[in-house]
């Protein structure tokens, strides 16, 4: 009886198929999943490419003509297949932060996979400091090493780096630094989100302007270098500073702005003690943006200026002391500045080439950035702190040539 009563009033078993979903996604799934085709046949182009190249073919233009054809068709593939994803706003999603994970995949892990050892000096050199940290439990002084005392008066880099290899547990930085060229042009990805979202809601612009940044920032900063952590902080105080200060009044927004001051006093002494150059250009861009009433808040730009200031008077002070003169005969000398930079001529095809192929891409961005301003009106008044954070750093070419390296340096802030 119970059986019976129970299966009289219980609920009967489904048997009308219609009911089921379908097999198969309808045209909504097919549609939301389109974005992927481009992108999984850019990266199996790319990863046929790294398969297949021959790295005993380089030559004076790198990895340029020593690559796979295949590696350029994924990059098209790529770049096509981001452009249809970005034109409309209902595809956005994730599938752009994808596709910029790609590029950066193909752009920087690609010498990482080809040719485990990095191929630039100036990284080795950096490996270096970071094993005599890690033997002698102390960096070298003026007295010792000379010239290399700067690693001495700026180490915040290279200790951090000596405890990572500890915590990794790993012999030596060499174990990683091919692979940093990626690792700090991830770190950009959310300060420049940021930055960008400060100006505009849409995607379409936020996305396409990071992908921008990726494909024409050719400097090569991105190396295993302090240069590399301190533009990422840099990027990370310009965040903070164009979204946190002077947008609200009252006892709270005291409060959060009082958390935000130590969170950018955080991110600018992590940049003080690790590069020399990187605090000036911060310094200056923000000062511009005070002076030119772009932000409300003298703060940031206080703090960073106390900061920087009270390192240079102190730990800096013996190298700064040795190289005031030198710095000081630089000040003006423009085309001084400017020639041991750009003005050097460069041996061989491929660096003859790189050279143009470097002035070309920097010409064309600035050249865009003019052309976005000027056909769009709004962006006069409402970009107006991005384009004085770009311009900011042009003056610092009259102060000092950088040991050659002054014109890079701005065109890498700009």
């Amino acid at each position: 009886m119970v059986s019976s009563e129970s299966s009289s009033t219980g609920h009967e078993p489904v048997t009308d198929l219609s009911d089921l979903p379908p097999l198969w996604p309808g045209r909504r799934g097919l549609a939301a999943a389109r974005p992927a085709v481009p992108l999984l046949a850019a990266l199996a182009l790319w990863g046929y490419a790294v398969r297949h190249t021959d790295v005993s073919r380089l030559d004076d233009f790198g990895l340029v003509t020593a690559l796979h054809p295949a590696f350029w068709a994924g990059l098209v593939v790529l770049t096509a297949g981001f452009g249809f994803t970005v034109r409309g706003p209902r595809r956005a999603g994730g599938w752009p932060a994808a596709y910029v994970l790609g590029l950066l995949v193909m752009e920087r892990a690609t010498q990482a996979l080809l040719y485990p050892t990095p191929l630039y000096a100036w990284a080795w050199k950096h490996d270096g400091v970071v094993d005599h940290l890690l033997t002698a439990g102390g960096l070298q002084t003026a007295g010792q090493v000379g010239d290399m005392a700067v690693y001495d008066q700026w180490p915040g880099f290279f200790a951090a780096q000596a405890a990572l290899v500890r915590l990794l547990g790993v012999e030596s930085t060499a174990m990683y630094m091919a692979w940093w060229p990626l690792v700090s042009s991830l770190m950009l990805l959310l300060p420049l989100l940021l930055i960008y979202r400060t100006f505009t809601e849409d995607p379409r612009l936020i996305w396409t302007a990071v992908w921008l940044f990726y494909v024409a920032n050719w400097v090569g900063q991105d190396y295993f270098s302090p240069q590399s952590v301190a533009f990422a902080l840099h990027l990370g105080v310009l965040a903070v500073v164009l979204r946190r200060y002077g947008r609200s009044h009252g006892g709270r927004a005291r409060q959060r702005q009082a958390v935000w001051t130590v969170v950018l006093s955080v991110l600018v002494v992590a940049m003080v003690i690790s590069h020399q150059l990187t605090p000036g250009m911060l310094a200056v861009s923000l000062l511009a943006l005070c002076l030119l009433r772009r932000s409300r808040d003298w703060v940031p730009a206080v703090t960073t200026v106390v900061i920087f200031l009270a390192w240079c008077l102190t730990a800096a002070l013996p190298f700064l002391s040795a190289a005031m003169p030198d710095m000081i005969r630089s000040v003006g000398d423009v085309g001084g500045n400017v020639a041991t930079g750009y003005g050097t001529t460069p041996t061989g095809t491929g660096a003859v080439a790189a050279s143009w192929a470097a002035r070309l891409l920097s010409g064309t961005v600035m050249l865009l950035a003019v052309a976005g301003v000027w056909r769009q009106r709004v962006l006069r008044h409402g970009a107006m702190p991005l384009l004085l954070v770009a311009a900011a750093p042009l003056p610092m070419i009259v102060a000092s040539s950088y040991g050659s390296e002054m014109i890079f340096r701005v065109l890498m802030f700009m």
